[in-house]
């Protein structure tokens, strides 16, 4: 019986079964577990012990007539109110709280030449037993306790300003700050507290625009700047849109919509019932001169809602002489050397940073008079818990068994071994520059390829000039026939859009794996060998084989990773990848992209999805479906996890339902959270690999865990945070808690662990591709097969 024929009879038994709506049971959300594999370790965390008070906190619910949609303006106006009541603290949204009870009162002030009436309305106390409302009220508080150690707010972070570290030749400072949120766990009350790095450019928009001058006409200006010529002003554009850009006078950041060259620093505007122009309005009321009179001006669209809730755009015009161009934090932006050994922090002098924070703290006057009013006190210590090292996991291959080192890593096992899943590439094309040598690069390509029993045939060469695209595109069509199994991409460079093209033809409209490589990157004879190693086994992967097993437990388990992005071309868009395993040991998968619209903090159109992808499993495994369900969710905050189970996990059992009425495989439905500010360690290490935290820190009320799968050499570790949402198998924390990390082990870029299971690697991968260079679902002859590897 073929594919066809098995899916064609599936379906027709389905059709004949009535289909009914299911609800998600409460009993089915699960509720704490606590796993006892492992080797006990005693480990430090970065949480800090709360002692607070046994008093009530008062909230009351603030209103503003006519309504103010904007948060600072009602901060402000919040901040005249509180000269003359007791002291409260703002939600900013329409909480207010304070430690007194006072009667609901409505008071009339005047703000930028207009009368506001703010009502204030008792709506609730909170007393001490509610530890989650109190935690929300003392996160609010904490932030007056940074302000008062002199720390700078940028966003929701605090930053020592005065202690940053210059780089003259990077046109940059590191500035150190802390995150800090005040968590309700299971050991109480705590402070999780961790340093931060943010890199703040020092060359301001127009250093910017001089440096631009200088690349489009090779030559540098020591007078003002021309910028009357067409192409430069598109130039200008084309390197600016979309930049983020931070203006230090208030402290606000800025993304360039566009510039316009009509307007300059005398552009006259109504403020405050007068005309004014830009340069008289930054002198009076920042005290800021601006040198340059002929500057274009950098134009900001900033969506805001009317006051029947209705989206307005309002357009900003900003001085690029007082805009500096925005570093990032330290994790994303790229590093300058001399800031490396302050961002990658080892353990031991992280450690020492946060108690010196702690001492400073509780030290200082000034903090100390907030933390009395809200009758709360940080214990100097941080916790102390118990954490358990899960065991060493085997690789397997067809020939031998592999132990992993202590870091968790098999590269050097991999040297002739014969790999569970190869494939073989008799017809391949290489595609390179006019200038570029590939009888080198073809040699050492079939010398190792017979090692690795991946067979090679002799490629086909293409010359071809990748700046012409018309040309570059009518050879890609031309050559690449349906059956040629490979496509090698031999670039000059690594400009983005060569990259671009040849993902979107090759994805889109010819369906056929592709590696892109720099010619650098296999100039080097030295190296070369090393580097064909990696690309052979890579492209295996990419066309449907596999590398390395693992032990996972032999049941008829899909393990499924979902994640998303925003669509780097159309903002409005939002692209969902979701990768799932089509075999029980999770070396085979199937691949399916959603678009959907901005603001969906759920994913539509997993039904669908589910319901190919269980298809896929249902043909691979002989007429056989998965009977449990694990899939890990990445992307999803913690005010989000009820909108996961209200909308998500519905759609998923209705795509079980498309393939038959009677099938309800269970479902356990896991929530990754990789960017949090949890740290702990084995003394003044780096905890080991497979190390698990599943209690004290963790969440009350919530089966959760954190897990830091890989061995970490330089600056400290980040666990990533595992919480099951949902789960109908009532599986045990200890089955949940390995087969996570057994998963870590298989993302076949890396001959180690990664930092989340393959799934969830898988998925963030594809999502990237098609976000970034894609952007549009791919073509169904790929779509079980690691092409975006």
């Amino acid at each position: 019986m073929t594919d066809n024929d098995l899916l064609a009879k599936k379906h027709q038994q389905d059709n004949q079964q009535p289909q009914s709506q299911v609800k998600i049971a409460p009993s089915l959300v699960p509720t704490p577990k606590f796993g006892t594999k492992g080797t006990k370790i005693n480990l430090i965390t970065n949480y800090f012990p709360l002692n607070a008070s046994t008093g009530q906190t008062y909230q009351y619910r603030v209103s503003f007539d006519p309504p103010v949609l904007s948060r600072r303006p009602r901060s402000r106006m919040l901040e005249i109110i509180k000269k003359s009541m007791s002291p409260f603290v703002y939600d900013g949204g329409e909480l207010v709280y304070s430690k007194e009870r006072f009667e609901d009162f409505t008071k009339e002030i005047s703000f930028r030449r207009t009368a506001t009436k703010i009502s204030f309305q008792h709506t609730n106390i909170i007393t001490p037993t509610d530890t989650y409302s109190i935690s929300q009220v003392l996160n609010i508080t904490f932030s007056l306790v940074l302000q008062a150690l002199g720390l700078q707010q940028i966003r929701r972070n605090y930053f020592d300003s005065k202690k940053s570290i210059k780089d003259e030749r990077s046109h940059s400072e590191l500035w150190q700050g802390y995150q800090t949120t005040i968590y309700d766990t299971k050991a109480g009350l705590c402070l999780n507290l961790d340093i931060l790095n943010k890199i703040i450019r020092t060359d301001t928009v127009y250093d910017k625009l001089s440096t631009l001058y200088s690349d489009y006409y090779h030559q540098y200006s020591h007078r003002e700047l021309d910028f009357r010529d067409r192409g430069f002003q598109d130039f200008i554009r084309k390197n600016l849109k979309e930049q983020s850009v931070m203006t230090l006078y208030n402290n606000r950041f800025y993304t360039i919509t566009d510039l316009d060259f009509s307007k300059n620093p005398n552009y006259e505007f109504k403020f405050k019932d007068k005309t004014i122009s830009l340069y008289r309005y930054y002198q009076d009321t920042y005290h800021l001169k601006i040198k340059n009179g002929s500057q274009p001006l950098l134009l900001i669209k900033k969506e805001t809602k009317t006051s029947d809730g209705q989206k307005s755009h309002n357009l900003i015009y900003l001085i690029p002489e007082l805009c500096y161009m925005a570093g990032g934090t330290a994790k994303k932006a790229p590093v300058p050397k001399p800031f490396m050994r302050h961002v990658h922090v080892p353990p031991r002098e992280r450690i020492q940073r946060l108690l010196d924070f702690i001492k400073q703290m509780n030290s200082d006057r000034n903090s100390q008079e907030i933390l009395k009013l809200w009758q709360f006190q940080v214990q100097s210590m941080y916790c102390k818990v118990t954490g358990r090292v899960l065991p060493s996991q085997k690789i397997m291959v067809q020939d031998r068994t592999i132990t992993p080192d202590q870091t968790a890593n098999w590269k050097k096992d991999m040297r002739n071994v014969k790999l569970i899943k190869t494939l073989k590439f008799p017809k391949w094309v290489i595609f390179h520059s006019p200038n570029f040598n590939t009888r080198q690069f073809e040699s050492e390509i079939s010398k190792i390829s017979k090692g690795l029993e991946i067979p090679f045939g002799k490629p086909k060469t293409v010359s071809c000039r990748f700046d012409h695209y018309d040309e570059f595109s009518s050879k890609i069509r031309d050559e690449l026939t349906s059956d040629c199994s490979l496509a090698v991409f031999i670039l000059p460079d690594s400009r983005k859009d060569h990259y671009d093209m040849i993902k979107h033809e090759t994805a889109t409209r010819i369906p056929i794996p592709t590696q892109c490589i720099l010619g650098s990157t296999i100039s080097d004879p030295k190296k070369l060998s090393a580097v064909c190693g990696q690309i052979i086994m890579q492209v295996n992967c990419k066309a449907g084989g596999a590398l390395w097993g693992i032990g996972l437990p032999k049941r008829d388990i899909m393990y499924v990773g979902i994640d998303s992005a925003r669509d780097s071309q159309n903002k409005t868009k939002s692209i969902t990848a979701i990768v799932s395993s089509t075999n029980s040991q999770c070396t085979e998968y199937y691949s399916s992209i959603v678009i959907q619209q901005p603001r969906q903090e759920s994913i539509t159109g997993l039904t669908e999805v589910f319901h190919k992808a269980l298809d896929q499993y249902y043909l691979k495994n002989k007429g056989k479906p998965p009977g449990h369900l694990i899939i890990y969710r990445d992307g999803v905050t913690d005010p989000q996890i009820q909108l996961v189970l209200e909308k998500e996990i519905p759609q998923i059992q209705e795509g079980c339902r498309k393939c038959s009425p009677k099938y309800k495989p269970h479902i356990t439905y896991v929530v990754v959270q990789k960017r949090i500010k949890t740290r702990f360690f084995d003394g003044d290490n780096n905890p080991p690999p497979g190390t698990i935290l599943d209690q004290d820190i963790t969440t009350p009320n919530r089966f959760d865990f954190f897990l830091v799968p890989q061995k970490v050499n330089m600056g400290s570790a980040t666990p990533v945070h595992f919480t099951c949402v949902y789960d109908s198998a009532n599986i045990p924390a200890d089955a949940l808690q390995e087969v996570t990390f057994q998963l870590c082990h298989l993302y076949y870029n890396w001959s180690g662990t990664v930092r989340v299971p393959s799934v969830c690697q898988y998925a963030s991968k594809l999502t990237s591709l098609i976000s970034q260079s894609v952007h549009e679902d791919i073509r169904p002859e790929l779509k079980d097969k690691l092409y975006f590897l």
